[in-house]
């Protein structure tokens, strides 16, 4: 099937990554990286079928060499965050040969980015698979983000250029000197330009499957700007796929297996209604032929016409038959089940399903947008893991001058660290499942809850581990003082009524004693006996419920001496994680943020496990 895959990226210092080694294993070689006096082997990687530099006409032709071309990319950037290359990953057709497949590649890198004034390291790879195994065969375009000056040097990425007023006047900053503006010095990066490219890719692959009189096409738009209702699948990648095929599962491999599943079950539901949108179409049309016409008459009739088609046939005709009658017979259950007898009924089926489906389509959309947010979760986590480190030794550092200079040495890491902390947050989750109607869209920042969760953690764990005893009684001290009147007033009345059951029954013994002995007659005897039985089932039914009223109080002791021998362990934490979080916490609440005397103030509460809330945090 053809399938339309096209993506851009960046190589960034920041990340660990350098020119060289990217061009390296695209083209499948060994590589000198001059820059950081390394080598670069890929040359046991198997799949590349081909890797050619392109350049524009007014390149010096120096840098159609790999190792030249990327070292000088590498020596020009100076900041140690710098965006070293535009990495383009994008699919090629398993419905074209090879060398088709290289020559549309190839017409889109000159098309679209030699043209552009881009000097472009193209390379196609052809990975092997198992048997049975669908072709993965892709392109990966390594682009220059500079421009090359006529003079054969390169370019700037932005220009700087003097703002003048409408008279021709300099214009000053704050500072009083001249102001510039930095605008880039290409379009490469605009988001408009990657659409553009998205788009002529896929006018040359249908060119393409047009010429060689293919009906398969591919399409640049989202599903949901098709009017699909599907859900897209992720790109799994390389690793993805050697890790299902090893029988590892994975996040990537499990969301597109099910969004695979759920996808057939959209299309069987909207080709039945389809099916049966037509059938009502046909069914009307011959409704004239009909006397007091029903579905069941309808149905037989319709059927009838299929079966003397299928006379028709040169072959096939009693197999044929034989289907109409089953499906017939299917037909006919439903219409029975659903007590279906006019065409109105039918259409009003209709019109039910496919509200069933307006609603499954708006739960995909929500599917999608939760999809979009666990995409973007999933980032952050593996840039905080990435960095945390490096954040982490930085804060071992003790001397001020040596941690400064680690601090200057690793700002892209530490700078990315703090933003992924000051930046992600959790918005209200009653808001993004039922929206206004039922909460704001108040959410707080990570850091602030994370400090927050951690400062109640210590507090409470540095009191169990003093004195767990007074900790314990200020744990049941957190339950309302109506409560605990309420509770010391039962289990007093528990006790009086266990003694007045117990009296009754040396009652009924007594008055059987006398009864027996003639002392008291029948009348009064069963007048005592139904009295004393009505409050012995009175006192039974209520002790019953004090008891339970009782065992909450002692449950509530029990809980407290288990939450205070746990939280002891976790005294002296310098940092949360999932397993601390997972065993200490049933689940945390924040209040929507309020100004007071001029700064922001939230409420946050902690629900622990065995005790519930014990107090509220502000920040």
């Amino acid at each position: 099937m053809a399938l339309y895959h096209f993506s851009l990226d960046h190589v960034k210092r920041s990340e660990g990554h350098t020119a060289i080694a990217a061009a390296a294993y695209r083209s499948g070689e060994k590589l000198y990286d001059r820059y950081y006096g390394e080598v670069q082997d890929y040359t046991r990687k198997q799949g590349v079928v081909m890797s050619q530099i392109f350049l524009p006409d007014h390149a010096p032709k120096r840098l159609a060499d790999r190792e030249t071309l990327w070292y000088e990319v590498e020596k020009n950037e100076k900041r140690k965050d710098a965006q070293l290359a535009y990495s383009f990953d994008f699919a090629l057709q398993n419905e074209l040969t090879m060398e088709e497949n290289i020559e549309i590649a190839e017409r889109f890198v000159k098309e679209n980015f030699i043209s552009r004034g881009m000097i472009c390291d193209l390379a196609i790879h052809d990975p092997p698979r198992e048997e049975g195994e669908e072709r993965n065969i892709h392109a990966h375009g390594l682009c220059t983000m500079r421009p090359i000056n006529e003079n054969d040097e390169w370019g700037s990425k932005r220009l700087h250029i003097p703002v003048f007023d409408e008279n021709g006047n300099p214009v000053l900053d704050e500072n009083g000197k001249q102001r510039y503006d930095d605008p880039f010095s290409t379009d490469w990066g605009d988001p408009k330009t990657l659409e553009m490219w998205r788009e002529n890719w896929e006018k040359i692959v249908n060119e393409k499957f047009a010429e060689k009189g293919l009906t398969c096409r591919i399409d640049h738009r989202s599903n949901e700007e098709r009017g699909l209702d599907e859900i897209p699948q992720v790109h799994e990648g390389s690793a993805v796929r050697r890790m299902e095929k090893r029988g590892i599962l994975t996040h990537k491999g499990s969301w597109n297996r099910w969004v695979k599943r759920t996808n057939d079950n959209i299309r069987r539901l909207l080709n039945a209604l389809k099916d049966l949108t037509e059938w009502i179409k046909e069914a009307r049309e011959r409704v004239h032929r009909i006397e007091n016409p029903t579905i069941s008459n309808m149905v037989m009739t319709y059927y009838e016409h299929r079966d003397e088609v299928a006379e028709g046939y040169k072959h096939g005709t009693q197999k044929a038959k034989k289907g109409n009658l089953q499906y017939v017979a299917k037909v006919q259950v439903y219409i029975e089940q659903n007590n279906l007898t006019t065409i109105d009924d039918v259409e009003r089926i209709i019109t039910e399903k496919n509200d069933i489906l307006k609603q499954a389509k708006d739960g995909l959309d929500g599917k999608k947008a939760e999809l979009k947010r666990i995409k973007k979760n999933l980032s952050l986590i593996d840039d905080y893991y990435k960095y945390k480190s490096v954040y982490d030794d930085g804060m071992k550092i003790f001397f001020k001058a040596k941690q400064t200079e680690y601090r200057e040495k690793h700002h892209a890491e530490m700078t990315r660290f703090h933003n992924i902390l000051d930046n992600y947050g959790y918005m209200c989750n009653q808001y993004k499942t039922f929206g206004k109607s039922k909460c704001t869209s108040h959410w707080i920042e990570a850091r602030d809850l994370y400090d927050a969760v951690l400062a109640d953690i210590q507090r409470h764990a540095a009191m169990a581990l003093a004195d767990d005893e007074e900790f314990i009684e200020k744990l049941l001290g957190q339950v309302e003082q109506s409560k605990v009147g309420k509770y010391r007033a039962v289990g007093k009345e528990l006790r009086t009524s266990k003694a007045r059951l117990s009296e009754i029954d040396k009652l009924f013994a007594a008055l059987y004693e006398e009864h027996i002995s003639g002392k008291i007659s029948d009348r009064n005897y069963e007048m005592m006996s139904r009295k004393y039985e009505k409050e012995q089932t009175e006192l039974e039914q209520k002790i019953a419920d004090m008891s339970e009223v009782v065992r909450a109080e002692d449950e509530a002791t029990d809980n407290a001496e288990q939450f205070t021998r746990l939280i002891r362990e976790y005294a002296g934490i310098e940092e949360l994680d999932a397993a601390l979080l997972n065993a200490l916490i049933d689940k945390i609440t924040v209040g929507e943020a309020k100004e007071v005397d001029g700064e922001k103030v939230q409420e946050v509460k902690i629900y622990y496990k065995f005790i519930g809330f014990i107090a509220g945090q502000e920040l």
